[in-house]
């Protein structure tokens, strides 16, 4: 999942690049920005938001994990085991200590990650009704452009960023099913 949101990420961000590049000319195409801008800001919000419910999501397991280990009951614990109830550990104090440390990546990556969301959903649409608004000749164009600039800059700062910490919080999924003895493809 991680590697469809980074692909994701990626398109929209060259997207915006590509608008931006048709508005002054820069590309030569038959297509206007405004032509282009409409399904932009529909698959920017998408995205953005199946980014952000990826990071809700990770962190909510690295919790519900926790919290189902910190329970007595031997059966909620046999879902967490790939083994036996025979076979599961007395002691979950190592588990719980790497448990810990997961929860603070994941959180870190949420904490660090959705405001990038939420910056770039809110110039992304600003600079698109502002570009109807331009059109319309309620506003100057230099508004638009300066939202749009800052949108542009907004994007690929926390293209990077996001980047990272999709980055990480994939692989500390991935090390949270190690710990239990799942295969990548399981829980």
């Amino acid at each position: 999942m991680s590697f469809l949101l980074q692909f994701l990420l990626s398109l929209i961000t060259f997207f915006g690049w590509f608008t931006a590049a048709v508005a002054y000319g820069l590309v030569p195409t038959t297509l206007s920005h405004i032509l282009l801008a409409v399904p932009f800001v529909i698959v920017l919000i998408f995205v953005l938001a199946f980014v952000m419910f990826y990071f809700m999501g990770v962190r909510q397991l690295v919790v519900n994990v926790m919290h189902g280990l910190q329970t007595s009951n031997r059966e909620q614990l046999g879902q967490f085991f790939s083994c036996s109830d025979e076979e599961i550990p007395k002691d979950l104090t190592p588990y719980l200590s790497k448990l810990n440390r997961f929860y603070y990546v994941v959180n870190q990556a949420k904490r660090k990650s959705i405001p990038w969301c939420i910056l770039i959903l809110i110039l992304g649409i600003l600079a698109f009704l502002l570009g109807a608004a331009h059109h319309t000749q309620v506003v100057d164009k230099s508004i638009h452009l300066g939202v749009v600039i800052g949108y542009l800059v907004a994007s690929t700062l926390g293209w990077v960023w996001m980047m990272k910490y999709l980055r990480e919080a994939n692989k500390t999924l991935r090390q949270v099913k190690e710990l239990f003895g799942l295969k990548s493809n399981q829980m």
